[in-house]
């Protein structure tokens, strides 16, 4: 049994698996914030608990459609192709005001936004809200 389950490791790079480490930890914090979603919606908003869970639902189940919608789009347009549009849709949804292109820790230029939110960094195709 040890041989066998030896066998299914594929020898991946560090790199790969502190990446899916943080996939997993960012996925159970979603699973951890989501409960309080109900209390903030239903308390401080004053929205029926009914429309609290569909709105959890809702996210829910487009996080799951967008992940196999993701996989699949990667699969035949290639990752960084594929990346360009969440990265895009991250700026219009945050409604930031300055959009910052970085190079490692570098900032290398800013852009102005017409709209209002916090900053955005894109960082190696990779994309963080910054304070």
């Amino acid at each position: 049994m040890r041989t066998y389950l030896k066998s299914l490791d594929p020898r991946l790079p560090r790199e790969v698996y502190v990446l899916q480490a943080g996939g997993l930890l960012n996925a159970f914090g979603n699973g951890v914030v989501l409960p309080f979603l109900f209390i903030y919606l239903h308390n401080v908003r004053g929205i029926s608990l009914g429309v609290a869970g569909l709105a959890a639902a809702t996210q829910s189940a487009a996080a799951l459609a967008s992940g196999f919608l993701g996989g699949t789009l990667s699969d035949r347009a290639g990752p960084k192709r594929v990346r360009v549009v969440p990265n895009h849709v991250c700026i219009v949804v945050h409604l930031n005001d300055v959009v910052f292109g970085a190079r490692g820790l570098a900032v290398e230029t800013s852009w102005p936004v017409a709209a209002r939110g916090r900053g955005y960094t894109a960082s190696l195709g990779t994309a963080a809200t910054v304070a």
